[in-house]
């Protein structure tokens, strides 16, 4: 169980630890982060984490890491299970081969709120909202480690929902970032060998033009170099990825892990 930490009145067990925390080299911060590959190749990783939070429990040190961004952003699945954003579980992999904590999860937090209009007799209401929800994924194991004020529906802070019985895993297939411990164990080993598939693919030297769509979205919407590429969407052929939910990954990664 978590212990609230009452010296500053704060709904989680969790304070600020380190920041600007840099992994992949030795002596750097968390230090290195290495995969092993075929051939006796090593695929490194080199990164570096905008903050880490700690807290205890039972006399264990856990760890949190947050990733700042200027607006909201949240876990992507279909982009994680095709190995197009691995950001976080990046960062959870690289604190865990520390061995420096037990990591429990992985957020993106805004630091940058809309701006909204009200009228004069709603501003009493609007004073006391918290508009910098943290989005990712994380052990609902610990969910009252990171809100332990919250008593029925959202957490204010942390996207998970809890249920008039007590469980935190309400809207589990869908929205909610709480993972039951079995399945953050299956993320984090889905996406361990994801980067090792990614690297064995640089490595054998596949590099055709062949772009990902991924429904509306394309790898060529930012790509600082059309006028230099080969392909040409009105005569080449996207490579088209199937479109994954929150459900879908894991009975996908199921055949992966097994």
């Amino acid at each position: 169980m978590c212990f609230r930490n009452s010296r500053d009145g704060s709904s989680g067990d969790f304070a600020p630890a380190e920041s600007e925390v840099g992994f992949g080299k030795a002596g750097e911060g968390l230090g290195e982060f290495r995969l092993k590959l075929s051939g006796g190749r090593k695929l490194v990783l080199s990164g570096k984490i905008d903050r880490i939070d700690v807290g205890k429990i039972d006399d264990e040190e856990l760890a949190i890491v947050f990733d700042y961004k200027r607006k909201g952003s949240s876990f992507k699945w279909n982009k994680f299970y095709h190995g197009l954003d691995m950001q976080l579980p990046i960062y959870l992999l690289a604190v865990r081969g520390s061995g420096s904590s037990k990591i429990i999860g992985a957020f993106y937090i805004p630091i940058e709120v809309k701006i909204e209009k009200v009228t004069l007799n709603k501003l009493e209401s609007q004073v006391g909202r918290f508009g910098y929800k943290a989005k990712g994924i994380f052990n609902g194991e610990f969910f009252q480690c990171l809100d332990n004020s919250i008593k029925q529906g959202w957490s204010e802070f942390y996207s998970f929902y809890l249920k008039k019985d007590g469980d935190q895993y309400g809207s589990y297939d869908t929205t909610s970032n709480a993972l039951k411990p079995e399945d953050f164990e299956k993320v984090l080993y889905f996406a361990e060998h994801k980067l090792v598939e990614l690297g064995e693919n640089i490595v054998s030297g596949k590099i055709d033009v062949y772009p990902y769509k991924l429904g509306s979205e394309t790898a060529c919407r930012y790509c600082e170099y059309k006028a230099l590429c080969r392909f040409d969407w009105q005569i080449n052929s996207y490579n088209t990825l199937v479109s994954v939910d929150k459900k879908n990954f894991f009975e996908r990664a199921a055949k992966t892990n097994g």
